[in-house]
């Protein structure tokens, strides 16, 4: 009659991979937790540069101009580094210029429409907008820990 085999090293390897799994499992769990606070943070960093863009572009109308003009002059120096990349391609057989190449020139998409005409339409909406972000930041701030940001006193 055969009886139940039982292996001690089989046994012993389950137990280090088991802890092995568990120990990884933990690991990357931290790491998701991390990585999702960073977002997070970086997240509310852009609601709050957005907020206060647009709320700088309400109070003085005539800085819409400004703006407009600067973020021109950005796109074109974009635009510049991107054609800056064209000789160098020719010249160095390009294959390795063509990843730098794309990202300038997708960086200088954003930033020539993307980014300027968002600006723009967020500014369009007005007060709806304004308390619309208000209320992102608070939500945030709250779910990351931080003192919600209070209303403006009025002067």
């Amino acid at each position: 009659m055969e009886g139940f085999w039982f292996d001690g090293t089989s046994f012993f390897n389950s137990v280090l991979a088991s802890i092995a799994l568990a120990i990884t499992w933990w690991a990357l769990s931290w790491a998701r937790t991390r990585v999702g606070l960073l977002n997070d943070r970086m997240t509310l960093r852009l609601y709050r540069a957005e907020l206060e863009r647009v709320e700088a572009l309400k109070r003085d109308p005539s800085q819409v101009a400004v703006f407009l003009l600067t973020w021109l002059v950005i796109c074109f120096a974009m635009l510049g580094i991107g054609i800056a990349y064209a000789p160098i391609a020719f010249m160095d057989g390009g294959a390795k210029w063509i990843g730098p190449f794309l990202a300038v020139v997708g960086l200088a998409i954003y930033t020539c429409a993307v980014y300027v005409l968002g600006i723009l339409h967020r500014l369009k909406k007005g007060d709806a907008y304004l308390e619309r972000q208000r209320g992102k930041i608070d939500a945030l701030q709250q779910k990351l820990g931080e003192q919600p940001s209070s209303p403006p006193e009025a002067n």
